[in-house]
This record gives structure tokens, C-alpha cells and sequence, in this order.
């Protein structure tokens, strides 16, 4: 028995171990801003990626208050919502940080409490990550919207964005003319039930490499017009990404090849030639 428990003991210590040597390694190497504080907030240590980042020195950072780096603005923020942190155990929030230049940041943080068996606090452990970048662009978006639009909607060709299963999410006026369709809200269309059903394998093994992040440039495939006629276009299709550079979506660019006779009778889900695309509000774009 006294063996058994020496081995559980020993098991513990090292899965204790294993568990600390995982978490230095992810304290020292990590790209986020990660900080460990004490029950008042107050920086115990902090990673290298702080240090190099901020501009600060290691005894600059250690055994000041968190907030003591932040804006005026977030430094109220963090202090008003400090007591959910105590009452929840972890708090995310956008703050701004001033850097040893004077420069200011924002950064997406996440602070737990690291807690004993009896749920006391024993310290908090803080990831930031710095934003900055990724809010300036969608701001200059957001403020760009107009101009984009104005070059997308007039477009001779078809703009399109469509999800990873070939949904449209936006089309540009020259999809609506180009194959007759209505714009019209509640009404879903799927590029796949548009494509010659000789076209639709060629065009999926195509597409493959979207799925990873690359480019497709001038693929030939046919769209079958509100008439039942068919359209020949090349199109390059593009990849979207997410802010963790996961690809959500994808973006395609149509231009016509060749027109085709008509199919009588026959529209695209193969019964009412009267289908109808769903409105693309540029809130989706």
C-alpha cells in the first residue's frame, strides 16, 4: 500500500511538472502580452512579448498596477469592471495600453483567476492581444464603404461573395442584369444550382485549393440565365479570411465568355423560371 501511494505521489509530481514546463513554455514564447497578477491586480510577472512590445523593462512592469499602463479612459473601465472579474473569475475587455513611447494600443484582454480548492484567488493570469491594426482597417472600411460601392455596384462584371457552400451572400448589379434574376428579400440562391451540370465536378475540384487560403484564376464555367439559357463566364475566385486567417468566405470576379442557346422551359432549380435572388444588403458584404 505504502508503495502504491509513493507511486500515485510521484505520478502527481510529475504530471504537476509536465503541466508547469507546458506553461513556461507557453509564458515565454507566446506572441500575446501575457501578465500574472496578484488578487489586486498588481503585475507579478510578465512575458517577454510584454517587455519587447511596450518598451518597458522587466523591473518597470513588475510591481506596478496593471492599469497604471492603461489610457485614462480604459483605466476607468478596467477599475469599474474589476469587481466582476473578483465575482466571476474572468473578465474580457477592449482597453487601450500607453507604451514606453507614448504610444497608445489597443489590445483584446482576457483575465481568470487562478483559484485553490476552497475557490480563494491565488492570482490572475492576463492575455492581451494587440488589435490596433485590425480595428485602423475596418475603420478605413467603414469609412471607404461608399467608394467601394460605388465601384462594385457599377462594375461590368459579376462581383459576387458566397459562403463555403456556395451560398450568395452579395451580388452586384451586373449579376441581377447579366442573368435576369429579381433582388428580393427571403429568397436564397446557391451558385452550385447556376452551374452546367457538365461544369459543377470540374468546378468543385477547382475550388479545392479556396479551402486552404489560395487563388483560382480563370475558370471556365457556365451559369444557366433566368431564360434557361446559359452564359459562359471566367471567373477568379478568391479567399476571405477571418482575423485569424480561417477562410469564411469567398470572393468571385465573373466576366462573360460566350453566350448559349436556351433550355426551354427550365430555370435553374429545373421548374418556375420565375426564382428570385435575395436582396444583398452591403451590411453582408
Amino acid at each position: 500500500m505504502e508503495e502504491l501511494i509513493e507511486l500515485e505521489l510521484d505520478w502527481d509530481e510529475k504530471t504537476i511538472q509536465q503541466s508547469e514546463n507546458k506553461f513556461r513554455l507557453l509564458f515565454e514564447y507566446a506572441p500575446e502580452f501575457i501578465h500574472i497578477l496578484d488578487a489586486d491586480g498588481v503585475i507579478l510577472e510578465t512575458n517577454p512579448a510584454a517587455m519587447n512590445k511596450m518598451g518597458y523593462a522587466k523591473d518597470e512592469l513588475v510591481g506596478r498596477h496593471i492599469s497604471d499602463f492603461f489610457t485614462p479612459a480604459s483605466k476607468k473601465i478596467f477599475t469599474e469592471r474589476f469587481s466582476i472579474l473578483q465575482k466571476n473569475g474572468v473578465n474580457r475587455l477592449e482597453i487601450e495600453i500607453i507604451l514606453r513611447d507614448g504610444k497608445v494600443r489597443t489590445v483584446d484582454s482576457l483575465t481568470s483567476a487562478v483559484c485553490d480548492n476552497n475557490g480563494e484567488i491565488f492570482f490572475y493570469v492576463t492575455f492581451q492581444r494587440d488589435v490596433t491594426d485590425h480595428k485602423l482597417a475596418e475603420e478605413a472600411m467603414r469609412k471607404n464603404g461608399e467608394k467601394y460601392r460605388s465601384l462594385i455596384e457599377n462594375s461590368p462584371d459579376i462581383i459576387s461573395k458566397e459562403d463555403l457552400k456556395g451560398n450568395l451572400l452579395f451580388v452586384n448589379n451586373a449579376f441581377m442584369e447579366t442573368l435576369g434574376y429579381l433582388s428580393e428579400e427571403g429568397v436564397k440562391l446557391n451558385r452550385l444550382d447556376l452551374v452546367h451540370p457538365a461544369d459543377l465536378e470540374p468546378l468543385k475540384k477547382r475550388m479545392l485549393p479556396l479551402f486552404s487560403g489560395g487563388r483560382v484564376l480563370g475558370v471556365e464555367n457556365r451559369l444557366k440565365h433566368i431564360n434557361g439559357s446559359y452564359i459562359t463566364f471566367s471567373t477568379n475566385f478568391s479567399p476571405l479570411l477571418d482575423a485569424q486567417g480561417t477562410v469564411v468566405a469567398i470572393l468571385g470576379i465573373s466576366r462573360i465568355i460566350a453566350e448559349q442557346k436556351q433550355v426551354k422551359g427550365t430555370s435553374p432549380n429545373g421548374s418556375n423560371l420565375k426564382k428570385e435572388v435575395k436582396d444583398k444588403k452591403w451590411k453582408n458584404y
